[in-house]
């Protein structure tokens, strides 16, 4: 059996979505603590609550799975800081448990979504060899959990993939706050875009559908750490810029764009030329991500319109 945490998150009530679609037979637990999202039911499939901070309730929990899709964390990078302790037992602590009573039962593989946030900052081409060394605490969270699933890989034998993500978008079955997300929205009600900052953070997308395709390969293949990001990065001032051409031709809305300061200013990614490296993922899936940057923004602007 397979099981989702963060079911009644984005991307973990969108991934149960997917295989239910394409498999109604699939056998599926989710999971949530409900501190996030509030999804109860994922099509005929229930949202339980289990705190997976406590080891009781994910003792019985592991029982009878063999496939963990560990999609609950606190995300928020500001969050992250703010509350670091809540933190660590969201983001750490929980791969532990799972981890730790899988290793007593059945578990043959966990599927872990990291993050980009892992790499050292300012390196132009990051590959999966890149040097690892977080520049925020939400990359070492992420980072911690990366070393708990190599270690119960050597010492249990659970396989593994896991995901060093960029920023995923796209329209789910919940709202998650991304910035693609946010400009859509401004667009919809006639407002303008707003960058933070001096606009020069980089950012690398990948759309939803094709995370949750790479997410169903993994259930049954490969073994390894992937960056898992879209085709093309740019800045968010180049953002902008291109969801203002994208609106005016597709919906035919002239947009602004305003600039304002960001109390974030310097902690953030600016290495011009940014490349995510994902021939590895390419290669050993045999597929390309099948959304570039402006299809991303064509579908979710015709989403919002709807």
């Amino acid at each position: 059996m397979i099981l989702v945490t963060g079911a009644a998150g984005y991307i973990g009530s969108f991934f149960i979505h997917y295989l239910k679609k394409k498999n109604k037979h699939i056998q599926l637990r989710a999971v949530d603590s409900f501190e996030g999202g509030q999804l109860q039911r994922v099509g005929d499939v229930p949202v339980e609550k289990v705190d997976l901070t406590n080891r009781e309730e994910v003792e019985p929990l592991m029982k009878d799975i063999t496939v963990v899709v560990h999609c609950a964390a606190m995300s928020a990078i500001p969050d992250c800081e703010t509350y670091s302790q809540r933190a660590i037992l969201t983001n750490v602590l929980t791969v532990y448990n799972l981890l730790e009573e899988g290793s007593k039962h059945k578990l043959k593989k966990i599927i872990f979504p990291s993050s980009f946030a892992v790499y050292a900052p300012n390196q132009a081409h990051i590959s999966e060899q890149s040097q690892v060394s977080p520049y925020n605490f939400y990359g070492h969270l992420k980072q911690w959990g990366e070393q708990l699933i190599l270690a119960y890989h050597k010492q249990a034998n659970i396989d593994y993939v896991i995901f060093r993500q960029t920023n995923v978008c796209g329209k789910g079955l919940v709202e998650k706050g991304t910035v693609l997300q946010l400009m859509c929205q401004a667009i919809k009600k006639d407002k303008p875009l707003t960058v933070f900052g001096s606009g020069k953070q980089m950012r690398n997308f990948i759309h939803i559908n094709d995370v949750v395709r790479y997410y169903e390969e993994a259930l049954t293949s490969h073994t390894g750490i992937y960056n898992l990001g879209g085709p093309e990065s740019l800045s968010i001032k180049d953002l902008a810029h291109r969801m203002t051409w994208v609106a005016k031709k597709q919906l035919n809305k002239e947009v602004e764009v305003v600039f304002q300061p960001s109390d974030r200013e310097g902690k953030e990614l600016t290495t011009p030329n940014f490349f995510c490296d994902i021939s590895k993922l390419t290669k050993d899936f045999r597929r390309a991500p099948s959304y570039g940057v402006n299809e991303m923004i064509g579908d979710m602007l015709l989403d919002q319109k709807r």
